[in-house]
């Protein structure tokens, strides 16, 4: 509690300088006022940049929504020490997030089975060495294509005009952007409950809402990422339409390029073992 109360206390004195030093007597009477502080002088306005102070759980929660919900204010904090390595640690933690989420979703979907082969009174046939194979490797390829998909974002806010320092902290507020994806893994939960409960006539229904949702969501991120790189990279109108344009490409062309390299790479390797 006492390390939130400090954080929101230097947010709140912003406008102190760094040194706390006030105008002397002297520079009152000749009309000499302290200068403002440099802009790297102010603490940061993203949660989990201060999250040894306000804890882990709440600083990533309180970024989400406050990027989430951010309305085109992330550009404020350009001039502010953001921390490249932070933001990374950030965007990781939303992709092992919804990671775990499609390992619950393997879990919950088995249990459910069970429950609804009761509830039917009929045998549900399923391939378990297939699902212990198959669902691993569909689980570690969603979170590679995440991985890179969320970190695609950053190719969007580079720039030669800018320094070192500010070419890094764009790049760390488009690691950002991919908060929205925090709400994903609430769909794998809701869907593996719907296939236990929810009677087979209106499950087509139900899996449809929760892909509106899924859509609804990354239309969110990619509307953040716009609003971002417009307000970052100076309002830049080609820049803008260029990355509205782009970044669906990336998106989807990412993972179609893994689905294409992962199988010549294993027919590649079963060519060595029987050459060998």
């Amino acid at each position: 509690m006492g390390g939130e109360t400090g954080y929101r206390s230097r947010l709140l004195e912003q406008s102190v300088p760094a040194d706390n030093s006030q105008p002397t007597a002297a520079d009152e009477a000749v009309g000499v006022s302290q200068p403002p502080p440099p802009p790297e002088a102010t603490p940061p306005l993203i949660p989990w940049e201060h999250r040894k102070e306000i804890g882990v759980f709440k600083a990533y929660w309180q970024t989400v929504f406050y990027v989430s919900a951010l309305k085109g204010r992330l550009a404020d904090n350009m001039d502010r020490p953001i921390s490249l390595a932070s933001a990374k640690r950030f965007r990781f933690s939303t992709v092992i997030l919804n990671v775990a989420a499609l390992a619950v979703i393997f879990l919950v979907s088995l249990t459910t089975l069970g429950i609804r082969e009761k509830i039917l009174n009929v045998q549900i046939h399923v391939d378990i060495l297939a699902l212990l194979i198959g669902v691993p490797i569909g689980i570690i390829f969603s979170g590679i294509c995440l991985s890179v998909v969320t970190r695609a974002a950053a190719w969007f806010f580079c720039s030669k005009k800018f320094a070192d320092d500010r070419q890094d902290r764009a790049i760390a507020l488009s690691y950002y952007t991919c908060a929205p994806l925090a709400f994903m893994p609430i769909l794998p939960l809701l869907a593996g409950i719907s296939l236990a409960f929810v009677p087979l006539g209106s499950l087509k229904i139900v899996l449809l809402a929760l892909s509106v949702w899924a859509l609804l969501d990354w239309l969110a991120w990619y509307r953040l990422v716009l609003t971002a790189v417009h307000t970052i990279m100076g309002r830049s109108v080609k820049r803008t339409v260029f990355t509205a344009l782009a970044l669906p490409i990336v998106w989807v062309g990412i993972p179609a390029m893994f689905l294409l390299i992962l199988p010549a790479i294993a027919m590649w390797m079963l060519m060595i073992a029987s050459l060998s």
